[in-house]
Parts: structure tokens; C-alpha cells; sequence
């Protein structure tokens, strides 16, 4: 849960930033996994979007831009590893490595 809280701060500290857009790609590297973000820059609290069952972000595609232009608030959508544009580190074979109880750790 630490892990996800600092991404989120630190994405939100990145979406924060000026830019010419209100949306921003971001890869990040996590444990070694590199995880693929999508941004959608607002204010207030930042709304995180986790995709599951086997989809990546793309399942958040025809709801995020209209929720974020209704809301104004921050969007996070992202590619859990191995997932969409996100990579899975090769060495972390183990299926306990990528359970839920990993993943909030």
C-alpha cells in the first residue's frame, strides 16, 4: 500500500507540473517492473483506475476522458506488469510474486 500511495504522489506531483497537455504517459519502474501510466491532469484528489482479470488500462478508455472532463479531478489509469505497454521483470517467475498481497506491499 506504501508503494501505490508514493506512485500516486508522485504522479500527481508530475501531473501537476506545467505541461501543454492535460494528459501524460508515464513509465515508471517499480520493483524492477516497468509500469506504464496514463495521467489526466486535474484538480483535488487523484482517482486511481485498476484494471483486472486479465485487461490492461485500455478497459478504462471510454470512461476516464469523459469522467475527467465532467470532474476536473486527476485520472491514473495503469498497466499492472505484464499488461498493455507495462514490462514484468523475467527474474520474477514465482506466481506469489504477482498476487494482490505483492502488490500492496
Amino acid at each position: 500500500m506504501k508503494m501505490l500511495v508514493a506512485l500516486m504522489l508522485g504522479l500527481v506531483t508530475m501531473a501537476g507540473q506545467p505541461a501543454q497537455s492535460q494528459e501524460t504517459d508515464v513509465d515508471l519502474a517499480v520493483r524492477g517492473d516497468k509500469l506504464h501510466f496514463h495521467v489526466y491532469k486535474g484538480e483535488g484528489p487523484p482517482i486511481l483506475f485498476e484494471a483486472g482479470g486479465g485487461d490492461d488500462a485500455t478497459v478504462w478508455a471510454g470512461i476516464a476522458k469523459p469522467l475527467h472532463d465532467i470532474t476536473g479531478a486527476t485520472l491514473i489509469t495503469y498497466d499492472r506488469a505484464g499488461f498493455g505497454r507495462s514490462e514484468l521483470d523475467g527474474r520474477k517467475q514465482a506466481v506469489d510474486a504477482h498476487g494482490i498481497a505483492y502488490s500492496v506491499a
